[in-house]
């Protein structure tokens, strides 16, 4: 580094060794009459930021990429995959993998079916029976005690509360049951 000092015209020679990209050093040059501090930075190359640059924007396409066609998918297959087992009500899990199966429905449709039925079903299940009990026990019911009919409800409002399966909570294709009875 040659440079002319301002207004005495003598020049001056700094020779910087070994400092590598990124790197800062300070030092001050004195004499009688002058002090002069100096700090030295080498910047990286052109092409070291560019790679980056390069790497950071393929980096942002894969991710883009997977975040929107691969991830939503294995994720729905996980918790698809979590209704698998009937939870509580018999034959739900075996509606799920029918579902799944058979692709008539998207994971995220049998999940929230499958999701409902656990969660609301098997309470309104219970609930359909307190009233149908109670429907049974009222001495204005015009159904004869020997009817096939009021045998099939008294068995139905005798069951207990573990005793809900998939066909009490929902039609074929999952949702529930005044939808109408459709099949996968």
């Amino acid at each position: 580094m040659l440079r002319e000092i301002g207004l005495t015209g003598s020049t001056w020679c700094v020779h910087v060794s070994n400092l590598q990209a990124g790197y800062a050093v300070s030092g001050t040059l004195a004499n009688a009459n002058t002090s002069l501090t100096l700090t030295v930075k080498r910047k990286d190359g052109f092409g070291f930021p560019v790679l980056w640059s390069i790497v950071a924007l393929i980096a942002a396409a894969v991710i883009s990429m997977l975040s929107s066609t691969y991830v939503p998918g294995l994720t729905s297959r996980m918790r698809r995959r979590r209704y698998e087992r009937d939870g509580g009500i018999a034959g739900l899990g075996a509606w799920v993998k029918a579902a799944s199966a058979n692709g008539v429905l998207a994971d995220d449709d049998i999940v929230a079916r499958a999701r409902w039925a656990r969660k609301y079903g098997a309470k309104q299940v219970m609930a359909a029976r307190g009233q149908l009990a109670a429907a049974l026990n009222d001495p204005e019911l015009s159904v004869p005690a020997d009817s096939p009919l009021r045998r099939a409800g008294e068995a139905e409002a005798a069951r207990p509360a573990s005793d809900v399966s998939r066909e009490d909570v929902a039609h074929g294709r999952g949702g529930p049951r005044d939808q109408g009875p459709l099949t996968c």
